[in-house]
């Protein structure tokens, strides 16, 4: 499948869990974020890839230095594009980005069971 989740709509989610209706700008912006490259460890792990070596980033946001740390930060590994370390996990992130890993599944599952035909 192309599109994983396969949910429709916005979804957005409170400190608590809970269901929000908007978000501030700068909540929302980074949220996005991490939202996508939670989504793409999560489903790279249920397939079965490991994490932790290094991500190699590409395209227009891989010039963001802030999006890449990021994602460095998320899957708590070095960002390396075109064999140039850019970034290294912080290391309070991976404790942060595991727990954020579990509570972001079941957010997930709870979206799927709501939007599934």
């Amino acid at each position: 499948m192309e599109i994983t989740p396969p949910a429709v709509g916005v979804h957005l989610f409170g400190p608590a869990d809970n269901e929000m209706s908007s978000l501030s700008p700068q909540v929302e912006v980074r949220a996005l974020v991490e939202g996508q490259f939670l989504s793409r460890r999560l489903h790279a792990e249920r397939l079965g890839y490991s994490i932790r070596t290094r991500v190699l980033a590409t395209g227009g946001a891989s010039s963001n230095k802030d999006i890449l740390q990021v994602l460095s930060d998320v899957f708590n590994a070095p960002n390396a594009p075109e064999a140039q370390l850019v970034t290294t996990p912080h290391a309070a992130a991976q404790q942060v980005y595991d727990q954020m890993l579990k509570r972001y599944a079941r957010l997930e599952e709870r979206v799927l069971q709501k939007t599934r035909p």
